[in-house]
């Protein structure tokens, strides 16, 4: 299961939305509102992970935010891929640790990963 946490609006998200949520997987309000944590709260992964009935180490986090989606979701259990395609990174930290790449490379990491 790969999970991306994201708004589905933005091209990005929806194709990986699209493409991964197969069966089709409902929509889950990610708000703070709705949910009383956010990212990168690992307790934000962990709600999300319960709401699906799934256990961390079967999902995949995909992001492109370093300090929002890589540590936090790794906390949680998750597997993470850093999709470099509009990253953002505003410390500046080393991104080696995680696995990452474009598109192309995340295809190919997730035929890897399951």
């Amino acid at each position: 299961m790969v999970l991306t946490f994201c708004y589905l609006h933005s091209t990005s998200c929806s194709f990986l939305f699209n493409f991964f949520a197969s069966p089709p997987l409902d929509l889950i309000p990610l708000d703070y509102e709705n949910i009383g944590y956010s990212k990168p709260n690992p307790a934000y992964y962990q709600h999300i992970l319960t709401r699906l009935g799934a256990q961390a180490e079967d999902c995949l986090m995909v992001g492109n935010d370093v300090d929002e989606d890589m540590g936090a979701a790794q906390q949680a259990g998750l597997s993470v891929f850093l999709l470099t395609d509009c990253l953002i990174n505003r410390e500046g930290k080393d991104i080696t640790p995680y696995p990452q790449g474009d598109f192309d490379a995340l295809m190919g990491f997730v035929q890897s990963w399951a």
